[in-house]
Parts: structure tokens; C-alpha cells; sequence
């Protein structure tokens, strides 16, 4: 994708003589990603996060968007779809090429026994809460590599 090299708004640099080169933002339309990383043991409503995003987004952008993570369609009572066509609204006219959906509905992994299980045990073994993230991520990956 060549607009991907595009990316950021565009700077002019000023040179006056005895004076150190200024640089100032040009107003004109250019590129942003935004990724947004959803994750399924927080409360956060996903649309809400792609609406929040969009919003710190300058007027002249066009945005490279893609949704990544997880979600726990029981908790936050959405499907993936359901957040696709909400998030395909939000975004219309404002993003360059189709959104990139990377994200999966994990509610069945994590209403299993053996996921709940591991969870507790990792959480009693005292992990800091970075560790806990990554070990819950690896067994997510493994649980729905195996169907379970």
C-alpha cells in the first residue's frame, strides 16, 4: 500500500538567516493509522473505543484503521458482525480503503473450565499483571487452535 510511506501530517521547516530552522505543520489532508487493540477482560464498549479514536484523528486525515484483540460477545452483548457494521458507520468517508478486522470473539474460551482454571492458578502464583496478560493471551491462541 503506498500511502502507508504517506503517513503523518506534512512539516515545512522556515530558514532565516541568524535564526535556528522553525518548523511548522502544514494544514493539508495526509494519512493516520490507528490501531486499536480490543481486550476482552475489560468493560470498554468497542464502538466506543473506535469512536474515541476517530475523534483525537485531525479533520484532514484519512485513516488506516485496524481493529485487533479479542472480544467476549456475552459480556458486552455484540457480535463480531455487530461491531463491524457499527465501526463500517463510524468510520465512513473518514478512512482510506476498507478497515482491517482482525479481532475474534472469545466468549466460549472464556466460559471453559480448563481456561478458568489456569486463570485462577496463574493468578494465585502472584504474576504482575503485564505476565498475566501475556500468559492468558498464549492460552487463548492454543484454546482456539485446539477448538476448545
Amino acid at each position: 500500500m503506498l500511502y502507508l510511506k504517506q503517513t503523518g501530517q506534512r512539516k515545512v521547516n522556515i530558514f532565516e538567516l541568524g535564526q535556528p530552522p522553525r518548523e511548522f505543520v502544514v494544514d493539508t489532508p495526509h494519512y493516520v493509522e490507528a490501531n486499536i487493540e480490543l481486550d476482552p477482560f475489560k468493560n470498554d464498549n468497542p464502538i466506543e473505543i473506535v469512536r474515541e479514536s476517530l475523534e483525537t484523528i485531525h479533520p484532514q486525515a484519512k485513516v488506516i484503521l485496524t481493529i485487533r484483540g479479542y472480544i467476549d460477545s456475552e459480556k458486552i452483548h455484540m457480535s463480531e458482525s455487530d461491531i463491524v457494521a457499527l465501526s463500517k458507520s463510524l468510520t465512513k468517508g473518514k478512512c482510506v480503503g476498507e478497515p482491517i478486522y482482525e479481532f475474534r470473539d472469545i466468549a466460549n474460551v472464556l466460559e471453559n473450565s480448563l481456561f478458568q482454571g489456569f486463570t485462577k492458578k496463574v493468578v494465585e502464583a502472584g504474576y504482575a499483571e503485564d505476565k498475566l496478560k501475556q500468559l492468558q493471551q498464549i492460552t487463548i491462541q492454543a484454546m482456539m487452535k485446539a477448538g476448545l
